[in-house]
């Protein structure tokens, strides 16, 4: 099930990446799907249960930068799939390594304060980074 929700993920980057859009299907899919892998007791790491404060974290961190225009709303969306999935400290790291590959992209491609960079690629790689890790 955990390499269904990757495939996923990895649909929503090449998306972003292409359209800088993430369909609203693909979003609610890998939600579905974390949703699935919570009640079958599956998380991103085998034998690793779900954390209620890795979601409320996620929350409080994106909420506000979905209100302010920081995180489109397919962003919050599959950051909260993977809340669902992963303990507290996965959790943390995953965002760790997301939002560091992001500041790196930014500052090497984008640099125009104005337009707004994928996300969605930056988290594919801060998850597979972090569960290589953990």
């Amino acid at each position: 099930m955990a390499y269904l929700y990757y495939l996923l993920l990895l649909f929503s980057a090449f998306s972003d990446l292409k359209t800088k859009e993430v369909s609203n299907k693909l979003s609610y899919l890998l939600l579905l799907t974390a949703v699935i892998m919570l009640l079958l007791n599956k998380g991103l790491i085998a034998g690793s249960e779900w954390s209620f404060w890795s979601l409320v974290f996620v929350i409080i961190l994106t909420l506000p930068g979905f209100i302010f225009g920081v995180f489109g709303g397919a962003d919050v969306k599959i950051l909260l799939s993977v809340a669902l999935i992963s303990p507290l400290a996965l959790m943390l790291n995953i965002l760790l390594m997301s939002f560091g590959c992001f500041a790196l992209y930014w500052l090497l491609f984008i640099r125009d304060r104005q337009q707004h960079g994928p996300f969605i690629p930056c988290l594919l790689v801060g998850v597979g980074l972090s569960v290589w890790l953990y």
